[in-house]
């Protein structure tokens, strides 16, 4: 299958449709226009044994989630991976949020801070006006 007018516009369908592409950088454009459609910030996947495209994938997608050789829908939600189980997906600033983080409570938790003074460091002197 290839790319169509507008794949996978606003919200990813579930189950997600497989695309294929015709070499590495057909791929990387199909991913951009899926990622550009309601995706920016979310998740971007590739599957190949070959290190050097991995590390060019994630460089080029604007994805805070980078699944390599992995099932999306779980491994976005940190299922069979390193991130943090999650059903809330930050999608940074790619995506116009805060976090790029899999959300849990601890971004959720109000923590108050006391700052003070530190020891020997002093303001600096104010900029004179005129």
């Amino acid at each position: 299958m290839g790319a169509c007018a507008a794949p996978c516009s606003g919200r990813p369908p579930s189950p997600s449709p497989l695309f294929t592409a015709d070499g590495e950088d057909d791929g990387a454009q199909l991913c951009l226009q899926i990622l550009g459609n309601g995706g920016r910030g979310h998740t971007a996947i590739i599957h190949t044994r070959s290190r050097r495209r991995q590390v060019s994938f994630a460089r080029q997608m604007p994805a805070s989630r980078i699944l390599v050789n992995g099932p999306g829908a779980q491994g976005c939600i940190g299922l069979g991976n390193a991130l943090t189980p999650s059903l809330t997906l930050g999608c940074g600033t790619y995506g116009r949020t805060s976090t790029t983080e899999n959300v849990t409570y601890t971004n959720l938790v109000n923590i108050k801070r006391m700052a003070y003074p530190l020891a020997g460091v002093s303001a600096p002197p104010p900029i004179p006006r005129g």
